[in-house]
C-alpha cells in the first residue's frame, strides 16, 4: 500500500510540475507578446491625432506668449494618406456685422477629421467629390490617363509620385483635400426669413478672421507647390456662405514634426518650441 501510495504521490508531482512549466512557459510566451506590443503601440503613438492636437495647443501657447511672429487664431491642416484633420484655434464668432450665431457654442480648439478625404487609401473618395474630370483638368491629362494614375494609387497605396505626371495628379489630389475638408470644418452662414425679415444666421466657427494656417502631412511637406494646396483653404468670392480664412498666412511643417513636438511638449517644453520655431517657415503669402 505503501508503494502505492508513493506511486500515486509522484503522479501528481509530476503532473503539478509539468503544470507550473506549462504556466511558465505560457506566462513567458504572454510575456513577449505584451512586449511586442507595447513596442508597436509606441511606433503608432509616434503620430496619432492626440499627438498632433498636443502640438496644436503648443503653437497656440507659442502664439500666446509671442514667441513666435504670429497673430492670434490659427489653423493647421493635416493631409494624410487616409484622412485629412483640420484643428482650429479661434474663438469662431462673427466676424461680420448683424451675423446671428446658431446652435451650440464651438469650441475654441476644435478638430474634425475628414474619414473620406485620404491621398491613399481614399484617393477613389476625393475623386468621387471632385469629378474626375477636374483632376484630370488640373493634371494636364484626359481623363483616361488620370483614371489610370487613380488606379494605380489603389493598386499601391504605398506608393510614392515618381513621374511628372504623378506628382500633378497627386497635386490635384491634396488641393481637392484641403479645399473639402476646410469647407467642411468650417462655419456656414446662411439667410433667415423671419417676421421681421431676412437675419443672417451662422452655424459653425466663423475662421475669417484666422491669421495664420500651418499645414503639415506628407504631401504638404513633400509636395511640389503646398503654397497652392494651402490656398485652398481660404474663403472663396464664390462662395461666400463657406466661413474660410479670408487673408491669412501661410506655413508649413516643412519637415513634417509638429506631431513629435506635441510628443516633447509634454516633458521638454522649451525644446518642443524650439523644434517648433526651426520648422514652420512662410511658404507664400495668398
Amino acid at each position: 500500500v505503501m508503494a502505492k501510495d508513493n506511486h500515486v504521490t509522484r503522479q501528481h508531482r509530476s503532473r503539478d510540475n509539468s503544470v507550473d512549466l506549462g504556466f511558465l512557459a505560457e506566462t513567458i510566451e504572454q510575456s513577449k507578446m505584451q512586449w511586442t506590443a507595447s513596442v508597436e503601440f509606441f511606433k503608432a503613438m509616434s503620430n496619432t491625432p492626440i499627438t498632433q492636437r498636443e502640438g496644436v495647443e503648443m503653437v497656440e501657447s507659442m502664439v500666446k506668449d509671442k514667441v513666435i511672429a504670429m497673430k492670434h487664431a490659427e489653423e493647421i491642416i493635416d493631409v494624410g494618406g487616409a484622412t485629412t484633420d483640420v484643428h482650429s484655434v479661434a474663438t469662431g464668432e462673427p466676424t461680420a456685422e448683424g451675423v446671428i450665431p446658431h446652435g451650440l457654442p464651438e469650441p475654441h480648439l476644435k478638430r474634425t477629421v475628414e474619414g473620406d478625404l485620404g491621398m491613399r487609401i481614399n484617393a477613389p473618395a476625393i475623386a468621387e467629390a471632385v469629378g474626375m474630370d477636374t483632376l484630370a483638368e488640373a493634371t494636364g491629362l484626359d481623363v483616361d490617363g488620370a483614371r489610370k494614375i487613380l488606379d494605380e494609387i489603389t493598386a499601391a497605396v504605398d506608393s510614392l509620385p515618381e513621374t511628372a505626371a504623378q506628382k500633378r495628379f497627386d497635386q490635384a489630389l491634396a488641393e481637392a483635400a484641403v479645399g473639402i475638408a476646410v469647407a467642411r470644418h468650417a462655419g456656414t452662414v446662411t439667410i433667415v426669413q423671419t417676421v421681421t425679415g431676412p437675419v443672417s444666421m451662422q452655424t459653425g466657427k466663423d475662421l475669417g478672421s484666422v491669421a495664420t494656417v500651418i499645414g503639415t502631412g506628407g504631401v504638404l511637406a513633400h509636395g511640389t507647390h503646398p503654397a497652392a494646396s494651402l490656398a485652398r483653404a481660404l474663403a472663396d468670392p464664390a462662395k461666400p456662405q463657406s466661413l474660410r480664412p479670408k487673408d491669412p498666412e501661410l506655413r508649413l511643417d516643412g519637415d513634417y514634426l509638429l506631431f513629435a513636438c506635441g510628443l516633447l511638449a509634454g516633458v521638454e517644453p522649451e525644446a518642443a518650441l524650439t523644434l517648433g520655431l526651426a520648422h514652420m517657415h512662410p511658404v507664400g503669402g495668398t
